[in-house]
């Protein structure tokens, strides 16, 4: 045998064999188009839902940007004009304390002066009406709306708002009635029940608050510089090197994401991209396959006039390499067409509906035809090696050997395992749990100041409130807890703003709790700041809790040491000591004593008292549901009263539990009394409000879910059907000689069922026990509800339906097309 060497003949002997197959080159194109529309919609929709999802979770202040810079207008251009600054977005508080209506009690709401630009970049778009063009007119989110109670038409109404205003030393209280000129939809939605903006013209500061109008305020900003690969984690490092390049001070940002955070997040996207490539390689593979066998004979022929192994493949990689071009052509802009059309449509039934935001039209197409290209190529390397290492004698007599079909099965147990995973973390998402979990009464009330730093004096909850909520008829019982508060501690921020410190009392430095204070300090949970040469005290979180919540907190604590007795407790002479994250050193110990003398700021006087340590817990309550998190000291509320004789301007929260389940009107009523006080400094959570969101929140989950489910089960049913078709395709001689020597059409379809059959019940042997401990796993993760059992009986058998559909539309199918010819006939195609 020699060795061909005419380019000219091989080049010629590839034409006439790509255009001798029309058939089989539509299938291929067929075949690739449709991995790649698969693989390209998916990323479109993947990556467009999880950056809309990660713009809905980064919904603070300035939603848009990746952060903001302290400065002013002259700061805001020297950033404007860095390279890698796409925009930089100027916007002022009127006034340095929030809004003083009584409808925003309970919330944070800001009167702000922005540019045009920041409307633009930061999802504030406008349902009706104009931006503000004078002092006098505002535009309202809808929350606001809802909140002021405004009537249709909104735009025209006119709104008074109480502001606060600098004078001097003193910031006073004025009303100024604002013309509403537009309404948007709020962008700041996970956060609408504690913060919102209404927005007015630039020039009310200089005309209405001047004495502010030199201070810094918020510029933010968006960079064209950031890392793709490492999922925001470098944002900090880019506001850092703006500060640095314009002198500013200080910066604010939303992001706080490692590295190991953006791994946790990109490793299930990569597994499923996988995936995908897997199932397309099995649909690819499928008709390669079949188009070499049926080839084969003429693959030894050429190599009986000597064309080589290598030249063989080549002429096989040039036909492939055009059947991609066209599939992948076609592909990526109809998965394109398709994801850009499926993403914003799934969006827009969701809770994310205003932070969808497209993927880049490149970066897809770019993706989705490497993607495709590895999987095509990988798809045709074992049909090639099967073309160029068969030698023309076993060409002659080659007869397609039965597959081995473990990737298939795997395969699609692999769908059906995903399916039910989908099904139930998404679908068996319960409303009543996530209020369960996120709330131990009906209704509470926070205190701020208790919990964060302020920018304005702490204002109490007064007594007279309790008592009225204690007299609603629907109420059942108030817990008043305390947060003690030795007196008021200011600093100055990097806004040369004072700031008023989270509540603390001061406790003299002796015995016991002088060790407990330097380890507190060595751990960095203490600062210089917490402690006092003059009068030898530290400042600790101390809380006043009722006896009869003790038992209560067992679900939200780790206790390392003791008991949680609520009987001792109750006593007064027990205290909990709570072991803070990163201390090292566990100082406190069960049955310990302590002497506590605490300072009273009010009164001030110093109280002593010698108390037991009852328990050391640690504190597990991920959700913010228990009463004692977060604290260093928690006493009963009798030992508290003696500490702190001052200890009703102290109350921390009221926790509220009614009769029957929390209704609309019953909220309002609670509301109205808190309201009267012109408090400002409350923090509201309630079980009737949260069903509203979660239930927002699980018909976003069930859509998500119903197309995870959808899109896992068309892939694995594909796979199947694929495989399948080209085990029959590769015995229809030995099904036709069968049918020859006397199988009827009936027989045959029965034969053809049982092995479909038997071939999907292996794959559901695996995903059933699997598809169910993956099930349970994942929806007892911290995102979703816990397992469940009717969602995953009804999952199970929508998918076992959907099998046994399958195989009985498949044999059907199968046994028409192979009895399209006649026995005859399909006999001679081995002649």
């Amino acid at each position: 045998m020699y060795e061909n060497s005419n380019k000219d003949v091989l080049r010629e002997l590839t034409q006439d064999n790509y255009r001798s197959h029309k058939t089989r080159n539509r299938l291929g194109i067929m075949a690739i188009a449709l991995t790649t529309i698969l693989i390209t919609a998916v990323l479109t929709v993947g990556i467009s839902v999880t950056t809309t999802a990660l713009n809905y979770g980064e919904s603070a202040p300035g939603p848009g940007s990746i952060g903001s810079i302290a400065g002013t207008m002259e700061t805001k251009e020297q950033i404007q004009k860095l390279p890698n600054v796409v925009n930089a977005d100027y916007i002022a508080k009127c006034s340095r304390l929030s809004l003083r209506n009584n409808e925003f009690t309970g919330m944070s709401v800001y009167l702000m002066a922005a540019e045009q630009s920041y409307y633009d970049h930061n999802y504030v778009k406008l349902e009706e009406g104009h931006f503000p063009e004078t002092p006098q007119e505002v535009i309202l989110s809808d929350n606001m709306v809802k909140k002021l109670g405004l009537k249709e038409p909104i735009v025209g109404n006119k709104v008074t708002l109480h502001t606060m205003i600098q004078e001097g030393k003193e910031t006073v209280e004025k009303k100024f009635t604002f013309t509403v000129c537009g309404y948007f939809k709020n962008p700041l939605i996970n956060i609408a029940n504690v913060y919102d903006e209404i927005y007015t013209s630039m020039d009310f500061i200089p005309q209405y608050n001047p004495e502010i109008q030199d201070a810094d305020q918020n510029i933010y900003v968006k960079v064209n510089d950031l890392n793709p690969l490492l999922m925001k984690t470098d944002v900090i490092q880019k506001l850092e090197g703006i500060c640095d390049a314009v002198g500013a001070e200080g910066y604010t940002t939303k992001y706080t994401s490692t590295m190991s955070d953006m791994f946790a997040g990109i490793i299930p996207a990569l597994l499923f991209v996988l995936f995908i490539i897997l199932s397309g390689y099995f649909l690819i593979y499928n008709v390669f396959y079949l188009s070499v066998t049926a080839d084969i004979r003429w693959f030894g022929m050429l190599k009986t006039l000597g064309t080589t192994a290598r030249q063989l493949k080549k002429i096989l990689m040039a036909q492939i390499k055009r059947l991609a071009v066209w599939g992948i052509c076609i592909g990526v802009v109809l998965g394109y067409v398709v994801g850009d059309y499926l993403a914003p449509g799934l969006m827009a039934q969701t809770i994310y509906e205003p932070f969808y935001e497209a993927p880049n039209m490149l970066l897809i197409f770019c993706a989705g035809a490497v993607f495709s290209w590895i999987t095509v190529y990988i798809s045709a390397h074992r049909s090639l090696k099967i073309a160029s290492r068969i030698s023309p004698v076993e060409a002659a007599k080659y007869t397609p050997k039965k597959r081995k079909n473990l990737f298939t099965i795997l395969s699609f147990a692999l769908s059906g395992i995903m399916f039910m995973a989908a099904s139930n973390v998404t679908l068996g998402y319960s409303v009543d749990k996530m209020i369960q979990r996120y709330n131990m009464d009906d209704m509470r009330l926070i205190h701020e100041g208790s919990m964060w730093v302020s920018n304005e004096s702490y204002q109490p909850i007064q007594q007279k409130t309790v008592e009225e909520i204690k007299n609603l008829s629907f109420v059942k019982n108030v817990d008043v807890i305390y947060v003690g508060r030795s007196m008021e501690y200011e600093f100055y921020g990097s806004d040369g703003q004072v700031y008023y410190d989270e509540s603390k009392v001061e406790v003299k430095l002796q015995g016991k709790l002088e060790e407990v204070a330097r380890d507190l300090k060595e751990s960095g949970i203490l600062s210089e700041d917490d402690f006092n040469e003059e009068r030898n005290s530290v400042r600790l979180k101390m809380k006043g809790l009722p006896s009869t919540r003790l038992e209560r907190q067992i679900p939200y604590v780790d206790v390392l040491e003791g008991e949680l007795d609520a009987e001792k407790f109750a006593t007064g002479d027990y205290v909990l000591w709570e072991k803070r994250e990163g201390v090292e050193k566990n100082a406190v110990h069960a049955g310990d004593s302590l002497d506590l003398t605490v300072y009273d700021g009010e009164k001030d006087s110093w109280q002593s008292k010698t108390v037991t340590v009852l328990a050391v817990v640690c504190d597990t309550d991920m959700y913010g549901t228990g009463d004692i998190g977060y604290s260093d000291l928690i006493v009963p509320v009798n030992s508290f009263q003696e500490l702190l004789p001052s200890y009703d301007k102290m109350i921390g929260s009221v926790q509220i539990q009614t009769e029957g389940e929390l209704t609309k009107e019953e909220a309002e009523q609670i509301t109205a009394i808190y309201e009267k006080e012109h408090f400002t400094q409350a923090m509201v959570e309630d079980c009737f409000s949260d069903r509203g969101d979660f239930e927002s929140q699980k018909h976003t989950m069930s859509l998500i879910g119903m197309f995870l489910a959808s899109l896992f089960g068309i892939i694995g049913l594909s796979n199947m059907v694929n495989t399948m078709t080209s085990d029959v395709f590769s015995r229809k001689i030995e099904l036709a000689t069968m049918q020859s020597i006397g199988m009827t059409k009936r027989q045959l379809w029965k034969m053809l069922f049982l092995d479909s059959l038997r071939f999907s019940l292996i794959s559901v042997a695996i995903m059933l026990p699997v598809g169910s401990t993956l099930s349970y796993f994942l929806s007892n993760s911290p995102l979703f509800t816990g397992f469940s059992l009717p969602t995953f009986f009804i999952s199970t058998v929508l998918l076992m339906a959907a099998v046994v559909a399958l195989c009985v539309l498949l044999t059907e199918i199968l046994v028409r097309v192979l009895n399209k010819k006649s026995v005859v006939e399909r006999l001679r195609e081995i002649e």
